[in-house]
């Protein structure tokens, strides 16, 4: 698959699951991905945030910024695609 239509897929993908999560199915989603982004800080250091916010606003997107967002995208949806399948139970999981 061209890296334009993957990154276009994976998009369209968490855009969909996005909408039709419950909203204690995103904030489970955003604990784990809190904690997945922890897990990392604690290995490699800080997240450049600055950077980070400057790639989301670029009008244009480098083929690096696009696999960032491309990993970043299947890490969501598998996060959230196992969330989701879970069921909207009251008690936490984590």
């Amino acid at each position: 698959m061209d890296t334009d239509d993957e990154f276009r897929q994976y998009i369209l993908v968490a855009d969909a699951l996005l909408e039709q999560a419950s909203r204690e199915q995103l904030v489970e989603a955003l604990k784990l991905l809190s904690l997945n982004l922890g897990y990392l800080v604690q290995r490699y250091g800080d997240v450049p945030q600055d950077l980070l916010l400057r790639m989301t606003q670029a009008e244009t997107l480098t083929e690096e910024t696009r696999e960032l967002v491309i990993t970043s995208m299947r890490h969501l949806l598998g996060l959230l695609g196992s969330v989701m399948a879970l069921g909207d139970e009251d008690e936490t999981r984590h």
